[in-house]
């Protein structure tokens, strides 16, 4: 009869904690991952752009959360003063290819395609010529994502 007691008092205090035990959300930290890889100066454009080019950079993230890709380097400037436009894009990455989901067909220096992941999964990022360049191009991507679980 005791153990019935017992048993009844904590169905009652669970019902009125408002049922089951809840599991935390996890927290993610953001981190940058800058392509190509290599120099950590996001300044210093070590990628190349080759007319009627494209590159991609595969990435993975440990959960939901935005996703931002950012030229941060393009050069030379051509000799009129002109900006470069190249096309820059996020997708996800199936482990051979990239699904383009997200582009920008005039990026120049300083743009960004902005999404948002629901879930953690493999994606990438990928610049590439629209057809305006006439010379090879250096180039320096940053991408910020969530990196790390807080």
């Amino acid at each position: 009869m005791r153990q019935l007691a017992i048993l009844t008092a904590l169905i009652a205090f669970t019902a009125a904690c408002g049922g089951s035990p809840s599991t935390p959300t996890p927290t993610y930290n953001t981190g940058t991952d800058l392509f190509p890889l290599g120099d950590s100066d996001s300044t210093n454009p070590t990628g190349v752009l080759n007319i009627n080019g494209a590159q991609t950079y595969d990435f993975s993230i440990v959960g939901p959360g935005t996703i931002s890709a950012t030229i941060t380097a393009l050069a030379p400037t051509p000799a009129d003063g002109s900006s470069i436009i190249v096309g820059l894009a996020l997708g996800t990455w199936n482990g051979t290819g990239c699904a383009l989901a997200l582009t920008n067909d005039s990026a120049t220096l300083g743009s960004n395609v902005n999404g948002t992941a629901s879930a953690a999964g493999s994606f990438c990022v990928r610049i590439y010529d629209i057809g305006q360049l006439t010379d090879t191009v250096n180039y320096r991507i940053s991408v910020d994502y969530p990196k790390t679980i807080q």
